[in-house]
């Protein structure tokens, strides 16, 4: 009976300490993000906006899918050594797609706006960040303590710099908050990745670029279906600071912040029973039926998607 209590108890300590982490994270852009449109105003605002979602989408595509797989490979590790092999490979996995995204949509960004250019590179401190963050490596080893401490110091730290700054409104202000908000997910990556490494000081892993391109293609199918949605989903900022006034602009993603926020309440009940179905069913799962899936894919997104592209068209028609 005891053991069982203990057993709860623990169980609600994950889903605390996974819900500080998800909590810090989605309450803090509605607690920054409003105070820039007040601050800074709708025009600079606007571009924030849109240089934060382009950064989101380096992001989307350094993540990938190995926030899923890489739980997998976690768990169904029996070594310390093939752990850490896990860690090194997704994260090298990671670097390098965000070097391949971060550059190519740096450099588009720039040949159209310049100013909006400036502001992608230095929200490019975000995707990094969340790179060497490694939640998922967390999750999966069931640790995730030590990352809620970094989480909540790093966005403490960065609220306190974003509040107490008073420096006159402009665009060099902007430059601040965006390093301030983009550098607290950096300062938490680099703490995380300092912890992982002085855990794992004696495990040993060596790393083959067959391999990392054996497991880039492991994951591609669940990769498109995590494009098609989130492309899909935060395209309207994009949309809106192309064809719509800043006003609109601003307003619309201030109004995201808020839903996003209140979204993410469930978040940590599923990374919590995600983690724990993978465990009691490890020996279960079978290979992912890749026609099969990405039939069913294309299938329920193919109407979505043409629908999109008719609605860009027609505005940037009647523009």
């Amino acid at each position: 009976m005891l053991k069982k209590k203990l057993q709860k108890i623990k169980e609600y300590h994950s889903v605390l300490e996974l819900a500080i982490i998800q909590g810090a994270n989605a309450i803090f852009p509605v607690l920054v993000f409003p105070f820039f449109l007040i601050t800074l105003g709708e025009n600079i605002f606007s571009s924030i906006a849109v240089g934060e979602v382009l950064a989101l989408y380096v992001l989307i595509f350094s993540l990938y899918s190995f926030d899923i797989i890489s739980v997998q490979k976690v768990i169904s590790s029996v070594t310390k050594d093939e752990i850490f092999k896990v860690y090194i490979l997704t994260l090298i996995c990671r670097l390098c797609l965000f070097v391949i995204s971060g550059i190519c949509l740096l450099f588009i960004t720039y040949l159209i706006n310049k100013t909006l250019s400036v502001y992608l590179g230095l929200f490019l401190l975000y995707p990094v960040g969340m790179i060497l963050q490694s939640n998922y490596f967390f999750q999966a080893t069931n640790n995730n303590r030590p990352l809620a401490v970094f989480v909540l110091i790093a966005r403490g730290m960065s609220l306190c710099l974003i509040y107490f700054y008073n420096g006159p409104a402009g665009y060099l202000t902007s430059y601040y908050y965006v390093i301030c908000v983009s550098g607290s997910y950096f300062l938490s990556g680099v703490l995380s990745l300092i912890y992982i490494y002085y855990q794992n000081k004696t495990n040993k892993a060596k790393i083959q670029w067959a391999e990392i391109l054996e497991y880039i293609c492991t994951g591609y199918h669940l990769f498109i279906a995590n494009i098609f949605v989130i492309l899909y989903r935060n395209s309207n900022i994009i949309i809106l600071g192309t064809l719509a006034s800043p006003v609109a602009t601003s307003l619309y993603a201030t109004a995201e912040k808020i839903i996003k926020c209140i979204q993410s309440i469930a978040t940590p009940l599923n990374q919590y029973y995600f983690t724990r179905l993978i465990k009691q069913h490890e020996l279960k799962l079978e290979p992912y039926k890749v026609g099969e899936y990405k039939s069913l894919l294309y299938a329920s997104t193919n109407i979505q998607l043409k629908f999109m592209v008719f609605i860009v068209l027609s505005l940037g028609g009647g523009v």
